[in-house]
């Protein structure tokens, strides 16, 4: 009897639509199995999930707040990083790293290039938030957000710099690692070799990325910040530029937070203008500017193989 062939049984063997239900269906698991997780422990302190986002306050221990971001941390792995680690190992097999285009490290010019293509886009992107806060909201919407807003202002509140570790490991490095990969890693690249079009995968892509996150006033500025990440992506071939500047992204908030937080707390948002036209439009040039050098930079965009 032939025995069949290790490289065979190592070979994978899937379709990009059975790549993107795979995962679909794992995230869904993982999230549940994480919101069990979570609410055990929300029961331990006595607290109602439907009322996490009133947890914290600005009287909250270091103790609280290390517990929220347990949760939160909990609500990542599972809901992004496992499920998505955990498909490519059993769908891809021994191509997951290819497959996923994370084989290949990504050279200092191309990652610092990729920081600076989000970096620039901060007054731009501040400037749709303004607009996107002027679409009215049902009131349910409003208070969801407006309770979880509470909630990150309260969690990154600092009394050491043990507490902005895990303030960059929470809000930084789980999301740039799970987000990327699910968004970017399995669903942009399994679109686009469903849709023959990079540019259809990268804006689907960006619409359900910022859907997700539940948080409607940033609607629009979380949807161009997907889009930017999924350029980054497809123009430079390699997952690791968009984790990187996705780190930096959500890292430099939390800095600025450490650095800044009685100033940045003391701003009544509500009475704070749009950015000014003339900023968020030297903005959006740099991001064109910095995005077309990259794009130059990089001749082997994704292909359909």
């Amino acid at each position: 009897m032939e025995l069949p062939n290790v490289e065979s049984i190592n070979k994978p063997y899937y379709t990009p639509a059975i790549a993107l239900v795979a995962i679909v269906m794992a995230a869904i698991l993982g999230m549940l199995i994480g919101s069990g997780i979570m609410a055990g422990l929300l029961a331990t302190r006595g607290i109602d999930p439907a009322s996490i986002g009133t947890f914290l306050n600005e009287e909250s221990s270091s103790g609280d707040r290390n517990f929220m971001r347990l949760v939160l941390a909990i609500n990542q792995l599972f809901t992004f990083l496992l499920p998505a680690l955990a498909i490519a190992f059993i769908i891809f097999k021994s191509e997951k790293w290819k497959e996923l285009l994370l084989d290949k490290t990504a050279s200092f010019s191309t990652a610092i290039l990729g920081v600076l293509f989000l970096f620039w886009s901060f007054p731009f992107i501040q400037y749709t938030f303004f607009w996107n806060k002027q679409i009215p909201l049902p009131d349910w919407m409003m208070g969801m957000e407006e309770s979880t807003n509470e909630m990150l202002k309260h969690l990154m509140m600092t009394n050491s710099f043990y507490e902005v570790i895990l303030n960059l490991l929470v809000a930084a490095v789980l999301p740039a690692l799970g987000e990327e990969l699910v968004f970017r890693g399995f669903f942009q690249r399994q679109l686009q070799k469903i849709t023959s079009s990079p540019h259809l995968a990268i804006w689907i892509v960006a619409i359900v990325f910022s859907a997700i996150h539940m948080q409607f006033q940033g609607f629009i500025p979380r949807m161009l910040l997907g889009a930017m990440l999924g350029y980054l992506f497809y123009w430079t071939n390699n997952l690791w530029v968009p984790i990187i500047a996705h780190f930096f992204h959500n890292g430099m908030q939390v800095i600025a937070q450490f650095l800044f937080h009685e100033q940045l707390s003391s701003i009544d948002l509500e009475q704070i203008e749009s950015v000014p036209i003339w900023t968020a439009l030297f903005s959006l040039v740099m991001v064109l500017a910095t995005g077309y050098f990259i794009w130059k930079n990089n001749s082997s965009p994704q292909t359909q193989a």
